[in-house]
């Protein structure tokens, strides 16, 4: 499993600019300049992921967080997902990581897993939401009565979600290309298909109700397949690394105008 990256922001200038830094006032000059180098790293580092990222994008930003010390500000992009990503994975069975994993749990037959796969609309591109969903697929699971998030005290047996329904071959709501799409396998090692089980969850926000729309497959310890959870790799992308040639790129500019400011 990957360890955290952690990028950490700080006054990293020539002699001369670092000479002139500590000669001004401390009522918050330096302060200032680091915040806007870590204003500028943690953008640049999101503009770099934005870029190149689709499907994983949103989950890889969504790990990015900033934490403020004395003198230094770090960057921290924290998940398995995101720092695999960050920096590369050769590939193999992802089993063993994944169920000795914070998220897997104990059940009468040994460890599982739970896992969402997103899928993105039509139109989408497949980009911050999951690969794009066929349209036959989407006329009917958008068709699907809502599962919908609400608090855990406006709930009587306690729980936070109510489910609504689940796509299958049998759905009223699917025509004949959805369900022959939901009897096909995309791979040898499918059990189903990709799109069987798809729920539409629905939020709404102040000024508009919005769905997304995944399906949820576990992962145990046994196995009836070889290739069951078995990752062909990812490319190491070192957003962090092209984070700290920006800085150090725009920290003599941001010290120079917060001087002649």
């Amino acid at each position: 499993m990957p360890r955290a990256t952690t990028f950490i922001t700080k006054p990293n200038l020539p002699r001369a600019a670092a000479e002139l830094l500590a000669s001004l006032p401390p009522a918050g000059i330096g302060k200032n300049i680091l915040k806007g180098l870590a204003a500028s790293a943690m953008g640049y580092w999101k503009s770099q992921a934005k870029k190149e990222l689709r499907s994983t994008a949103r989950d890889y930003i969504d790990k990015l967080s900033m934490e403020e010390g004395l003198g230094v500000v770090r960057i921290h992009l924290d998940g398995v997902l995101p720092n695999l990503i960050e920096q590369g994975f050769k590939g193999g069975n992802m089993r063993g990581w994944m169920l000795n994993g914070p998220k897997a749990k104990q059940g009468k037959n040994g460890k599982y897993l739970i896992v969402p796969f997103r899928h993105g609309t039509p139109g989408t591109g497949g980009e911050n939401v999951g690969n794009t969903m066929p349209t036959d697929i989407y006329s009917a699971a958008k068709k699907l009565a809502p599962t919908l998030s609400r608090p855990a005290r406006a709930a009587r047996t306690g729980a936070t979600t109510r489910w609504g329904e689940r796509l299958t071959a049998n759905s009223p709501h699917a025509n004949a290309s959805a369900r022959t799409e939901l009897q096909t396998l995309k791979k040898p090692w499918h059990a189903t298909s990709i799109y069987t089980g798809m729920i539409r969850k629905q939020k709404t926000y102040k000024k508009a109700t919005q769905s997304s729309y995944s399906t949820f497959r576990v992962i145990t310890e046994h196995t009836k397949h070889p290739e069951h959870w078995f990752h062909p790799g990812i490319k190491r992308h070192d957003f962090a690394g092209a984070t700290r040639k920006h800085v150090k790129k725009i920290a003599g500019f941001i010290l120079k105008s917060t001087v002649e400011s």
